[in-house]
């Protein structure tokens, strides 16, 4: 009675663990001639999934070209990584998720796969601090795990480009092996305010005051490719200005900025202080309505914002309004008036 009694408990787990590999490898199953099934299993394939980001911006231009020209990565600083986050769902499930870090522009994942399933790989890429790369620097990665709620960490800063990221997924329906190529490209707008004019200004600009007065997508779901529909609330930049080696004194970037956007319109005003000077250096403090953003797209307000005093209509003034993308510049229709 004990031997019959311990030999059923061996043969249930036995065929528990047995039913259970079935489940993770996966099944076809198809009568035969006497009306039973027979269970194949698929063995897992390994693929070579290739990752790369696309190169969107404008050539030559440090905050244009991003985060990996700009020195954020690479040898100039040995303190960042750039994190590649892909999360595989198996039949729309999530199932399993693998990182990998790099410096460079393009990864390479290979995961083992049970063909025949449909799969959708979402990938998400951002910069993390060497030392702690396992944690979130920028954005909340890790609540959900699946990549599906990605939401702003800590404090949001201009003139910061290690916010840049970039994410991408694809989908393979029936997938029975072999290469994948996914193409990462920016999640958000970036937004530049670039001076024509910083040799005939009265002082050199070292402070910044940007306030939105419009709000701003609040998370985005790389499962899908679109920033949420929710918004958060205006938001103030008091920062420092940074120099970029781009620079010269043609042409000086006052200011830069990340944000989720699909194709929006922001508002915004600026002004621009010497050290120890309550006022700006400008004769004007501006304001910008209704400019034209985009995700994976620079929109740059340029001109002779140190020194110009007149009201501002697009087309008609030393302001002009552009965006970068596909290779080239182009002009965005808008009003940029100034008070």
């Amino acid at each position: 009675m004990f031997w019959t009694t311990l030999n059923n408990k061996i043969m249930r787990k036995l065929f528990a663990i047995l039913t259970l590999s079935v489940a993770l490898a996966g099944c076809d199953k198809e009568p035969n001639d006497n009306g039973a099934l027979d269970v194949s299993l698929n063995e897992p394939t390994r693929t070579s999934i290739r990752v790369s980001v696309d190169e969107t911006r404008a050539a030559g231009v440090d905050s244009a070209e991003g985060v990996f020209v700009n020195g954020v990565l690479g040898s100039d600083n040995d303190n960042v990584t750039m994190r590649y986050i892909m999360q595989i769902y198996m039949d729309d499930v999530a199932v399993t998720k693998y990182v990998t870090y790099s410096d460079e522009p393009n990864v390479e994942f290979t995961p083992e796969l049970i063909p025949n399933r449909d799969y959708r790989f979402v990938v998400w890429a951002d910069v993390v601090t060497e030392g702690k790369k396992d944690i979130d620097n920028h954005y909340n990665t890790k609540n959900p795990e699946s990549l599906e709620n990605i939401t702003l960490k800590g404090e949001w800063n201009a003139m910061d480009e290690s916010r840049d990221a970039f994410t991408g997924f694809t989908i393979k329906e029936n997938f029975t092996g072999g290469n994948v190529n996914i193409s990462l490209t920016r999640p958000f707008a970036k937004l530049r305010i670039v001076a024509t004019d910083k040799a005939e200004a009265l002082a050199t600009p070292v402070k910044g005051l940007i306030t939105y007065t419009s709000s701003h997508r609040a998370a985005f779901n790389a499962k899908t490719g679109k920033a949420a529909a929710a918004t958060v609330a205006d938001k103030v930049h008091e920062y420092t200005i940074m120099s970029y080696t781009a620079d010269t004194e043609e042409s000086y970037t006052l200011f830069t900025d990340y944000f989720f956007a699909v194709d929006d319109k922001i508002s915004l005003t600026f002004a621009f202080y010497e050290e120890g000077v309550s006022y700006p250096i400008m004769n004007k403090r501006y304001i910008a309505e209704n400019v034209s953003v985009m995700s994976n797209r620079i929109t740059t307000i340029r001109g002779n914002i140190l020194t110009g005093d007149e009201k501002i209509n697009f087309g008609e003034s030393n302001i002009s309004v552009t965006e970068w993308g596909n290779g080239g510049e182009v002009l965005i229709p808008g009003i940029v008036p100034g008070i």
